[in-house]
């Protein structure tokens, strides 16, 4: 940089003084500067998001023209509330106010006009700029979100209609519980009531006209009463099954220890309790409907006497541990056991892995299990071997 001063002299001779000063510095400075802006420019300008910045009264200073087709020559200087709706107005105005108060970032949501005049939905983030410990304007960096909104939309529209047909689903089932509840008294009255007539009416010809039936009229009577018998045990079980799957489960805290301490002697005959070797370790209390667990361990523990009576060695364990989040409970017994290979069977309705004739029962005890373990979140399987006893485990969410 070079400053010369010119002057004339009385003798007319002209005297140039000059001063000259360094100023690489500051040019490479400004150059740094404008390519600094250049950049910062360019790249606010490639940005899929809306950045404006604005003055305190809420005017243009600066605009990227990927605005909606706005560019900064079409509003620099106009105020950015006129291209709000009349409801997103005065919420804006209060964002950037409490912007400028609080010196905080805000963000909001509001509807806007977009190039062509239509409304569209905007995610704002309001950032203050400070000079010297005051907000002088406020970097704004809004997001067109009307897509968004729209699928959002469409998703409440969509769950609107799956409640909708939830309801509708929950009205038929209802109705299809109604009526299963009247084909349930049906079975319970109108199909037992002659069953056990059959039984009562085969049962008297026995017993009042012995004399004048044969051996072979005798034994027919006695299978008559026997499947009657077995058909009304049949009817019975399905009941059970029913009402466990239709009704409601109240939960409160059962103290399974003495629970299955309390069937096994219920359960079990004065010769069963002799010729039995029993064990029960402490079991972990659970959360369930108390009448329901009665019924799981009534099934289970009835199902190990029955199958180990045949057994020089009668023995049944039962013990219970917290693992992996849940109350695991098992009856172990030392019976006839089963073919691992079948063991999905074990929990069908009326499915059995031993022929009737063996051992009685209806082939709805384990399913009924199953049911009141799944209904209380947990699950039940068996392991086995043929002849070598079997034990049945099942969990239960822990208290």
């Amino acid at each position: 940089f070079n400053k010369f001063v010119f002057r004339r002299r009385g003798n007319g001779r002209v005297e140039v003084r000059g001063v000259t000063r360094d100023i690489s510095d500051r040019k490479r400075a400004e150059e740094a500067l404008r390519d600094s802006e250049g950049k910062w420019r360019s790249l606010v300008n490639t940005l899929p998001d809306y950045v404006s910045l604005l003055d305190k009264d809420g005017r243009f200073l600066f605009l990227n023209h990927y605005a909606e087709g706005f560019t900064e020559k079409d509003v620099i200087g106009s105020s950015a509330y006129q291209y709000f709706s009349t409801e997103s107005k005065e919420t804006f105005k209060k964002e950037v106010v409490e912007c400028q108060n609080t010196g905080q970032i805000r963000k909001f949501e509001h509807t806007a006009m977009g190039s062509q005049g239509s409304m569209k939905e905007y995610e704002d983030y309001l950032v203050p700029i400070f000079e010297k410990n005051t907000v002088t304007s406020i970097l704004v960096v809004s997001r067109d979100i009307t897509d968004r909104k729209q699928a959002e939309a469409e998703i409440q529209q969509l769950n609107a209609e799956l409640e909708d047909r939830v309801t509708q689903r929950t009205a038929l089932l209802e109705a299809a519980n109604k009526e299963l509840e009247a084909f349930s008294y049906s079975v319970s009255h109108d199909l037992r009531a002659p069953l056990r007539a059959i039984d009562g009416f085969a049962r008297i010809l026995i017993e009042d006209y012995a004399d004048k039936l044969d051996v072979e009229g005798q034994r027919v009577l006695n299978v008559v009463r026997v499947n009657a018998q077995k058909m009304d045990q049949l009817i019975t079980g399905l009941l059970t099954l029913s009402r466990v799957t239709r009704g409601g489960v109240q939960f409160a805290r059962v103290e399974m220890t003495a629970l299955a301490q309390t069937v096994y002697r219920e359960i079990a005959s004065p010769e069963a309790l002799a010729a039995f070797t029993f064990s029960i370790a402490p079991l972990p209390d659970a959360v369930g409907d108390p009448t329901l667990l009665r019924q799981v361990w009534i099934n289970l523990i009835g199902n190990a006497i029955k199958y180990t009576i045949p057994k020089a060695e009668r023995r049944i364990e039962i013990g219970g541990r917290l693992e992996n989040g849940q109350n695991l409970y098992f009856v172990k017994d030392s019976g006839v056991g089963f073919n691992p290979d079948y063991s999905a069977k074990l929990f069908g309705v009326f499915q059995r892995l031993h022929k009737v004739e063996e051992f009685e029962g209806t082939g709805v005890g384990l399913a009924i299990v199953q049911r009141i373990v799944l209904r209380h979140g947990g699950r039940v399987w068996a392991e086995s071997q043929p002849n070598q006893g079997a034990t049945f485990y099942f969990t239960l969410p822990p208290t």
